[in-house]
């Protein structure tokens, strides 16, 4: 059973279903018709929210309309990593640092890599750029 508080809350915020329906050119009826509980939500509706949960992505990301694939693993991840104090984050970027390098350099599989002398802290800033692993430090910012 899906909850349509988030969207019925929504319409509410941007003026109601009569002016929402106005803004969108929608008939309201079709509206109403979406937001009734005592009805079903529309086959098609339904079918695309087993196709998101299937792929663990967004209804956004599944029709196009964003180009990247927010999931729940990255949420989870950042939900773990917020709970570390410095010096596990500090272990945290280390350890993610070498993964992805190793990964970069997967054709050497015996790709050790020596994270003390890298000296990437959690201030630093991490990002992959495609290809490219940028590391930034938060002076040169």
């Amino acid at each position: 059973m899906y909850n349509l508080d988030n969207l019925i809350n929504k319409i509410n915020e941007y003026g109601g279903q009569k002016k929402v329906s106005e803004d969108l050119s929608m008939p309201q009826s079709s509206l109403s018709d979406l937001l009734n509980k005592d009805k079903p939500l529309p086959k098609s509706v339904i079918k695309l929210c087993k196709l998101k949960e299937y792929f663990n992505c967004s209804l956004d990301y599944l029709l196009g309309l964003e180009n990247t694939n927010s999931n729940k693993q990255e949420e989870r991840l950042l939900e773990l990593f917020n709970q570390l104090d410095d010096h596990y984050k500090n272990q945290a970027i280390n350890e993610l640092l070498r993964l992805t390098i190793k990964m970069n350099n997967s054709q050497d599989d015996d790709c050790d890599i020596d994270m003390k002398n890298v000296g990437i802290t959690a201030e630093d800033l991490i990002a992959m750029d495609n290809d490219n692993l940028i590391i930034k430090k938060k002076e040169a910012l």
